[in-house]
């Protein structure tokens, strides 16, 4: 479920939802792990530690990212990715690997696909919501 919550920043909620990962090469081989979404960041982040536990999955060049802790080089790997909400699937997800992180970081690479609806106020997240976005007696 998609929901506000302080997974990201202990003063700020953001909308945050637990999310499928899984090695597109042995779709057997899955986690679920809490994810924030966060339209700031460019390309969706995992957790080191996720690409350690899928085992096996295919590296691609590192890349240089900046966070808000600075400058670092990070690995970059292919996973799939579900939102079982959304019934929206990514099955060959180029995805950044962070250290020192608990949860993935949902950034633009997937949220430019959809129309999407973050409203603080009311705690609403939409993902890809058609007429819903436009008829807050839609909403979930």
């Amino acid at each position: 479920m998609i929901k506000y919550g302080m997974l990201q920043n202990d003063k700020v909620p953001g909308p945050q939802s637990l999310i499928q990962i899984y090695n597109p090469s042995h779709a057997s081989t899955e986690l679920y792990i809490s994810a924030t979404i966060d339209s700031g960041a460019v390309a969706t982040c995992i957790p080191e530690e996720c690409v350690r536990d899928l085992g096996n999955l295919v590296r691609m060049p590192p890349v240089n990212i900046k966070t808000s802790y600075g400058s670092l080089s990070a690995e970059v790997y292919i996973i799939g990715l579900r939102f079982p909400e959304f019934e929206a699937s990514f099955p060959d997800l180029r995805v950044i690997s962070i250290p020192n992180i608990r949860y993935a970081i949902i950034g633009r690479d997937i949220l430019n696909q959809y129309k999407v609806v973050m409203d603080g106020p009311s705690s609403i997240f939409r993902l890809s919501c058609n007429l819903a976005c436009n008829h807050p007696e839609h909403y979930i």
